[in-house]
């Protein structure tokens, strides 16, 4: 598996990222289609290929942020009552997008999106939280937390 530290933060981001930035694309598109508006799937396709271009320049450093906050703090204050295995990471990750989404909401009234209000928005996006976590602890190396 990976045996850096680095490396493996970042290929968790961008999988955060993308899921994230697809479940967004998913939810908005549909929307859309609920209001009547017809969508190919080329459009769809399109769409999620803009949202990942356009997100990138303030939603990943968002993304990264969160989870260098998840795997340093969060997961610390973890250790102790869940230990140190895929379960922690993935918790660690989910916690860490909840905080992000929690701190822009109520330190500066600012939601990353417009769903993440709802309560369905948030959680999915936690969810890929956790992915990005899970998947970081699947790339270390063995016996190597």
């Amino acid at each position: 598996m990976i045996n850096n530290y680095f490396a493996r933060y970042i290929f968790a981001v961008v999988v955060t990222y993308l899921i994230t930035v697809l479940i967004v694309s998913y939810l908005n598109t549909s929307s859309i289609v609920a209001m009547g508006v017809e969508m190919t799937l080329y459009d769809r396709l399109n769409t999620a290929w803009f949202d990942l271009l356009g997100m990138a320049n303030y939603y990943l450093p968002i993304i990264a942020l969160s989870l260098v906050i998840a795997f340093v703090l969060i997961k610390k204050a973890l250790y102790r009552l869940v230990g140190d295995g895929a379960f922690s990471y993935a918790l660690s990750g989910f916690l860490g997008i909840a905080v992000m989404h929690l701190t822009l909401k109520h330190l500066f009234d600012l939601s990353v999106f417009d769903l993440t209000p709802a309560l369905l928005g948030l959680m999915l996006q936690c969810a890929a939280g956790a992915v990005g976590g899970w998947t970081f602890y699947r790339l270390r190396p063995s016996g190597q937390g």
